[in-house]
């Protein structure tokens, strides 16, 4: 398990020139991705626990063949 930093985030929307902040907090990946020049806003830092393992699948489950 790994923490990770989810921000809310400020904006420059590229449409319109004005600056918009974020409704959901998300992490510096996500935000970089989806926002132009996105910056932190201070104050507003949730830590998130999270798996660094590689996703699990889920056990296998058999049913048995119909006798015939």
């Amino acid at each position: 398990m790994k923490t990770v930093e989810h921000w809310r985030w400020r904006y420059r929307d590229v449409q319109t020139g004005r600056i918009c902040r974020t409704t959901v907090a998300c992490s510096v990946e996500e935000a970089t991705r989806r926002y132009v020049d996105a910056e932190g806003i201070d104050g507003t830092m949730i830590p998130v626990v999270v798996d660094d393992e590689p996703h699990r699948k889920a056990p296998r489950l058999f049913r048995r063949k119909a006798q015939t």
